[in-house]
């Protein structure tokens, strides 16, 4: 099993997604879920299935109950990830109990990882990383107007690096951003090479 980022909502639920890599697999095929807790995190005795070939999960509370995931969404022989990633989203209506509309957000391969952001007007920014080939590694945004429903075109760069992104980011008064992002310049073919050369960046910004 493999644990992603654990998410805390405004009622107080936390909801945690757990990948299952090694099989036999019960549904789907390597099937990620999404576990959730109403007392603190003591238990977590509620488990929803997501999505297949799912990773990487973080999780955003839009409005009361509303939630929206972002998926690393890779099938395909794991050794090549340029080849497989790409990014997904679901939706949920109920507070993580069940999750639907599993669909495709990004159409490059090699771009994963991502975090969304609800703004005001309707308006949803997800960031995340364009990770393969690593010579354009960069950190992204798409922006959608109507809920998640249709995405612009325009892709916004957030920062750029041989190894870019991991985003996560915060609204600070529902039109604009605080986004936290990393990246590494110099050799990355392997990860402790990226050690004592990456950086982290505070970008404020807001979507024009």
């Amino acid at each position: 099993m493999v644990g992603n980022s654990l998410t805390r909502f405004s009622d107080g639920t936390l909801v945690l997604p757990i990948k299952r890599r090694d099989q036999p697999f019960y549904e789907g095929t390597n099937p990620t879920y999404t576990f959730r807790s109403s007392d603190g995190g003591h238990t977590f005795p509620q488990r929803s299935f997501l999505s297949d070939y799912g990773n990487e999960v973080n999780i955003t509370e839009l409005c009361p109950e509303r939630l929206l995931a972002v998926i690393r969404y890779q099938p395909g022989p794991t050794d090549q990830p340029q080849t497989n990633k790409t990014v997904f989203l679901a939706d949920s209506v109920d507070s993580g109990l069940t999750w639907e509309n599993l669909r495709q957000l990004t159409s490059v391969h090699g771009q994963c990882h991502g975090a969304a952001i609800g703004l005001s007007g309707n308006r949803i920014v997800v960031a995340y990383d364009h990770r393969y080939p690593r010579e354009l590694g960069t950190g992204r945004a798409m922006i959608s107007h109507d809920n998640g429903k249709s995405w612009q075109d325009e892709v916004y760069y957030l920062c750029h690096g041989d190894v870019a992104g991991f985003p996560r980011h915060i609204t600070l008064d529902g039109r604009e951003i605080l986004t936290f992002i990393g990246s590494c310049y110099g050799d990355v073919s392997k990860w402790e090479n990226a050690m004592g050369k990456s950086h982290f960046s505070l970008i404020r910004w807001r979507p024009v």
